[in-house]
């Protein structure tokens, strides 16, 4: 794990660090970004880096903005997924059916100032999951013209290029023993996808 996720979850209380471990643990399982902030930390999901989720510690005499939260902005998934409506209303009105999160401009937020038991944060974790999912497949289905949106021609054919020698390289490599087969094998599927997806883009 990161230095600054155990230092993240240090910065937490009783009540929000187990929220957050299962927030990392989801992260870590479907492969989603995890970007540091100044403060918290960012979830994003997709090719495009759609941001899923925010999180922050409690307050301390050295940050006194905000409180210990999780907050899911659907406005802005909304916005970034060019207005996916059905499956985002589901997810809000899921997120607020847990009794966790209040609703706060275009955003849900949980303020986690109280003990909830796993059963509760499963719930959530279990909502988070699929609406990530949503994401995934949603840029999966258009990710051609949404990698053509995000990246100039000039920076997709520079991308193609370091993903033929990254798949050269992968290509030569001897692995030692099952576990770096495996990686292996991995790495190299991954990287025929992207490939893939960049040519796409190319076509349109």
């Amino acid at each position: 794990m990161p230095e600054w996720r155990d230092l993240f979850l240090e910065a937490c209380d009783d009540n929000g660090r187990p929220v957050f471990q299962a927030i990392f643990n989801l992260a870590d399982r479907l492969e989603l970004a995890l970007v540091q902030g100044t403060r918290g930390f960012s979830v994003k999901a997709g090719p495009s880096a759609i941001p899923l989720s925010w999180g922050y510690p409690p307050k301390t005499h050295y940050n006194q903005r905000g409180g210990q939260s999780l907050s899911v902005e659907l406005g802005r998934i909304r916005e970034r997924m060019n207005g996916a409506v059905d499956w985002l209303n589901s997810a809000n009105e899921e997120l607020l059916l847990t009794g966790l999160f209040a609703e706060s401009g275009g955003k849900v937020v949980w303020e986690i100032e109280q003990p909830v038991s796993s059963e509760r944060t499963g719930a959530v974790i279990a909502i988070l999951e699929n609406l990530a999912k949503q994401i995934q497949q949603s840029e999966q289905g258009t990710g051609t013209t949404r990698i053509r949106t995000f990246k100039s021609t000039a920076r997709i054919r520079r991308e193609l290029r370091a993903i033929g020698k990254i798949i050269w390289l992968l290509r030569s490599l001897e692995p030692r023993g099952d576990d770096e087969g495996f990686v292996k094998a991995s790495l190299f599927e991954k990287a025929k996808d992207y490939r893939r997806l960049l040519e796409g883009s190319l076509d349109h």
